[in-house]
This record gives C-alpha cells, structure tokens and sequence, in this order.
C-alpha cells in the first residue's frame, strides 16, 4: 500500500483551475484585480507504541482561497472544493462580499516588479516511495531502539513517523502564475528513564530528525540512543540556589530563543508597536561580530521557498549584518502600513545562517571550557516573555557546569532577564548547529543572567 493516497490534484490540473478562475473573476469586471491560489497537502502520520501502532493518519487537505480587490476593498473567500462549480460560486461571494468591506488604500497586490514570473528548482521535492508497512516497521525498529539502549529506559512515549507532500499553486492579475512543490519527512521518539535506585524518579526526553528528503533523515541508531542518553542524564537532577551565572543555550533551543528576534522584527508588530524593537532599523542589536543572513535558495533547506505566500520572489537578505539591524520582514500590506516594499516573508522566515568571527572555534566542548562556570540549558518551559517590554522569563532545565564540564542535571530553575539585554550579551556561538530547523544556529553563550532556584 501507498505512503500517499491517490487522489492528489496533479499540479497541472492545480494550475488550470486557477487559469480559470482568474479568467472568470476578469469576466465579472475587467477592474476587479485579484489574487488566487491553491494549497494542497498530502500526507501521513503514524505513531507507535509499546510495539504497537497506536495511530494511522492520512490527510488529503486541499484550499481554494479567492482574493478579489477593487477600489482600496478586499474581500478573501476559501472553499475545499475544486469542482467547477464550487469554484464559481467561491468566486462569486467573493465578488459580491467586497462591495461592502471597508476601504483601505493598502489593500492592494504586490508590486508588480516584485512578482515571482519564474524560479530555479531549489530540490525541495521528494516524495517518499517506502510502502506503508515497512515504514510502520522502521518507526517500531526506532522505538526498540531507543529502549535496548540501558536498562533505566523503562519506558516509551511512543516514536512517530510523519511525511507530507505539498503543492502551492498562485495567480494574480499582475502577472503571477507560478507553483511549485516540496515534501517533508520526520522521525522521533520519546523515552522515560527511571532511576534504579529511587525507582519515584523518573524523566523524559525525546530525538527527532527532519528532512526534505527520506534518505537524509538522520538513521534511527543515531536517533534512539540519543533520546536514550537524554531522558538517562536527567536523573536524579538537583536544585540550585539564586545566582547569577553565565547560561549557555543548545543547538536546540536556538530557533526559540531567536524565534522572539523574528517576531520583535515582523511588520505587523512594528506597525502595531507590539514590539520592543520599535526605532531599531539600522540600530546595534547584537555584538559586533555577529552576523544573521536569511537565505531562502538552499537546496534542500528546510525553510526554502521560490516565492513567498502572495507570490512576492524571495532573495537573500542581511537581517544582522556587524550586529546592526538591517531590515524588517514584511508582506505587502504591512509593507505598505510602513511605506516600505515587500521583503518577501508573507509566510514567514526562510533558512536564517547565524553565524559571526567567533563561532568557527568553538564547538560545544570548547564552550562548556569556555564559560566555566554557569548553567547549560536543554529545555525551555512556559511563555514568559512580553515583546512590547523585552521582558523574559521563563522555566527551564539543564545541567550545572563547573570547571569547564558538566556536573550534574538540575530542574526548577527560572530564567530571568530583558530580550535586548541577552542579545546584546551573547559572548559565543557553537559550530553544533541543528540542520533539523529552519534557524541553524550552534549553542549560544550568554553572559550573566538571572538563575532563581531554591
């Protein structure tokens, strides 16, 4: 049996429906610019347990969003259904909805010479050709794994197998005609270790790996003993008292700690003021030597895109450059809210490379020697953080760190400071960095922060 179903929309039948509906909302008013487009995901999801399977998804989601404009009007309807019919008449409440939206003279479609008309194949399309049966008996193999590896895994949360396939078909009156497809595959698994000698402690940790491509999915060996050596080195963990201490954040928490920069930066939150960034543009945000380059043109990455949501092409970008903010992420409306051109990120963010002079020597040994003294961070915990304010607080769990190497686990701990403060203070980023997100970025090392315990 298949990994995907059958009935997925060719992306030449994809295309001619928005041919057609573009032609058709023409004919309703030669005046009526708008905008259409087509997403479709095709995809599985398995889950295992105990040797079991636990979960067996396929979906097959399929959205036709019309977007008519006229007069500083907008008016957006959407529907699952691509018969003809259907089509019309999603086109037809899209019409007569936008005679009574309110005006609003950044209600309009992209720039015409910022329009994507063509684009180089970026390998971002691979469709797993595993059959159904041995991809459960792949995910069952990953959890075994995982629970061979020491006799404190007692248990398993399960491993997860996912894979997707996705079609994005775009039109508008400007020119815009274009698609393009791209898949992504994941595995994980989560474990529980259980102390043998206090048989009440016990803790959890997971692995995962994602990729465009099946063949490059990191190999389940590699996966299980890593969730294994997690959840074992949480035991027995310690409490601290309040201190302040360096802190140094791994690879995998990274893309969260940069996450809160992205939104301080987005243009809706600036045109909104929601955002502690507010009168930053061109202003020193983080050290000198680091830089932040956002890249949608990587082959295979993970966060690569020809052209943006609303067809806007992408290029590369300096976010940072010499620690110096350079540019917004904006879509078009916001764009215009700010009298400022589209940056192409209606969508969001592309492949972000952080790098800077003093990354190439440290790798996480080094920076574990390199700080001392201080907490190494592995889990992040809550929603403690206010953009307007920069204000951060938030649980987190770790390992102490003494002498230059760790000495053992500890748990509830709180993270305390401003988002500006810690990033103007990074000292040091690691060379460990995980290819498994979209922000690829080593571990970071931070000055002194905040650290209540007991």
């Amino acid at each position: 049996m298949e990994i995907y179903r059958n009935n997925i929309l060719s992306e030449t039948i994809l295309k001619e429906l928005v041919s057609y509906a573009l032609e058709l909302i023409k004919s309703y008013n030669k005046n009526y610019l708008c905008f259409v487009s087509i997403h479709q995901n095709n995809g599985i999801n398995i889950t295992v347990r105990s040797g079991l399977l636990e979960y067996l998804e396929f979906n097959n989601d399929l959205i036709l969003s019309i977007t008519v404009y006229h007069n500083y009007k907008k008016s957006t309807v959407s529907s699952s259904d691509l018969s003809l019919h259907s089509v019309k008449l999603t086109i037809e409440k899209a019409v007569e909805l936008v005679k009574y939206t309110s005006e609003d003279d950044c209600h309009i479609l992209p720039d015409i010479n910022l329009i994507a008309t063509d684009h180089h194949d970026l390998q971002l399309y691979y469709p797993c050709t595993i059959n159904i049966a041995d991809v459960i008996f792949y995910t069952k193999n990953l959890e075994k794994i995982a629970l061979k590896q020491d006799n404190r895994i007692i248990n398993s949360e399960g491993a997860s197998f996912c894979s997707h396939i996705h079609t994005i078909v775009l039109g508008n009156n400007y020119g815009l005609f274009n698609s393009y497809k791209h898949s992504i595959h994941s595995l994980s698994v989560s474990v529980i270790a259980q102390d043998k000698k206090n048989t009440n402690v016990m803790e959890r940790d997971y692995c995962y790996t994602t990729a465009r491509e099946f063949n490059d999915l990191k190999d389940i060996k590699i996966v299980g003993k890593m969730a294994s050596e997690r959840a074992i080195s949480r035991l027995n963990a310690q409490k601290i008292l309040t201190k302040k201490v360096p802190i140094l954040f791994s690879s995998e928490l990274s893309s969260s700690f940069f996450s809160h920069f992205i939104y301080s930066i987005t243009g809706s939150n600036i045109h909104r003021q929601n955002t502690c960034l507010l009168n930053c543009l061109g202003k020193k945000i983080f050290p000198s030597w680091l830089n932040i380059v956002d890249n949608p043109h990587i082959n295979k990455g993970l966060g690569s895109k020809p052209f943006d949501f609303e067809g806007v092409k992408t290029k590369k970008y300096n976010i940072i450059k010499d620690g110096i903010l350079k540019t917004w992420l904006l879509d078009t409306y916001f764009s215009k809210k700010l009298n400022l051109y589209s940056t192409g990120h209606s969508g969001g963010i592309h492949n972000w490379i952080i790098s800077g002079a003093r990354q190439s020597i440290f790798s996480l040994k080094a920076l574990l020697k390199f700080m001392y003294r201080g907490v190494y961070i592995t889990e992040l915990m809550g929603d403690g953080v206010n953009l307007i304010t920069g204000d951060y607080s938030r649980g987190a769990v770790g390992f102490w760190v003494e002498n230059g190497s760790i000495q053992y686990p500890i748990s509830e701990i709180t993270i305390s400071s401003n988002l500006k403060d810690m990033w103007k203070n990074i000292i040091a980023i690691g060379t460990d960095s995980d290819l498994d997100k979209q922000i690829r970025c080593g571990s970071i090392l931070l000055s002194e922060i905040q650290v209540s315990g007991k």
